[in-house]
């Protein structure tokens, strides 16, 4: 048992369900507002209720939650009733955004193409690692298995490991993307690192770097009910700065580029 046990309504269940989505302290759940930690439960849990709002809404106040005032308990079952309604029309969120049509992804395309299968590897799990798995981690900071399938990628680059030992850790980052599927940005991230990973023997596997990833940083920012139109101007602007990065360490004339089937 922790700090946040001490705090009322607090029970095992509920610090461990704290702990899997980043809040540790009192301190860091006054940051975050009993709504927001609510939020990052219940993408783990869909079984999140009302009393578990309103049991952390209480451990803030630092009461019983059945001692809450009314006015806040009204607020906090608004709240609730609204987000659960939504989420209810929402339709299922696509596992990646983009298109091969795009003239954003064409364009990228046609570099990947300039490039070797070495280069192309080394770019998609540096930004993978840089700029994708933190939406990953930030959600599931326990699970290590994104992480681990980009580093051994990068260990398979260096001649430190063999491939198949590489290809396992590569299957667990795709076991961690099914198990987050009521994360749809963290889901598609672990996906992403999986691709990321998997370009060490397939380049064409960098597509996965572009539709998952555009996800990812999609469902991130806005989450999963915006409009189409957004997600195809984020999923361009996060497809500009990937050709920025490739673009940084292309090697002029490359004699033996790849071919993206």
């Amino acid at each position: 048992m922790g700090e946040l046990s001490t705090l009322p309504n607090i029970a095992a269940k509920l610090e461990a369900q704290l702990a899997e989505v980043g809040i540790t302290t009192s301190e860091q759940l006054k940051e975050t507002g009993s709504r927001e930690a609510w939020l990052r439960i219940l993408a783990r849990d869909p079984s999140a209720c009302l009393m578990r709002l309103s049991a952390l809404e209480g451990a803030l106040q630092g009461v019983r939650w059945p001692y809450l005032d009314e006015e806040t308990k009204k607020s906090l079952k608004e709240f609730y009733n609204r987000y659960k309604g939504r989420r209810r029309q929402m339709p299922k969120p696509r596992k990646m955004l983009g298109s091969w049509e795009a003239p954003y992804v064409q364009a990228l395309v046609k570099l990947i193409e300039t490039q070797s299968k070495a280069t192309i590897a080394n770019w998609c799990i540096s930004y993978a690692a840089e700029n994708i798995l933190p939406v990953f981690e930030k959600a599931f900071p326990g699970d290590a298995r994104p992480r681990a399938a980009l580093n051994a990628a990068r260990n398979w680059l260096a001649g430190e490991i063999k491939l198949p030992a590489v290809k396992k850790l590569i299957l667990d980052a795709h076991a961690a993307a099914r198990e987050a599927e009521t994360n749809p940005a963290a889901q598609a991230a672990a996906r992403t690192c999986g691709q990321a990973a998997a370009t060490i023997h397939t380049p064409t596997h960098s597509l996965g770097l572009v539709f998952y990833g555009a996800a990812a940083i999609a469902y991130d920012r806005i989450g999963t009910d915006a409009e189409p139109e957004v997600y195809e101007q984020i999923a361009a602007e996060e497809c500009a700065r990937m050709e920025a990065a490739l673009r940084a360490v292309a090697v002029e004339s490359e004699p033996n580029p790849a071919k993206i089937n």
